[in-house]
């Protein structure tokens, strides 16, 4: 069971981690691509709720 947590644990720092990285993403599009910011943040969006529901599914 705990090694189960732990490929969990490693999975939502990956996910972590992408958010982070689709953030500062945005931050160039932004000034530069309308579009391309949009998609940014439906992306990062979903991985929020991923996020949110994996952690939810862990409790």
């Amino acid at each position: 069971m705990q090694a189960q947590k732990q490929v969990n644990s490693n999975g939502l720092l990956e996910i972590i981690k992408a958010i982070y990285y689709i953030s500062e993403a945005m931050k160039v599009a932004e000034s530069y691509d309308p579009k391309a910011f949009e998609l940014l943040t439906e992306a990062k969006d979903s991985l929020v709720d991923y996020l949110i529901s994996q952690v939810r599914k862990d409790e």
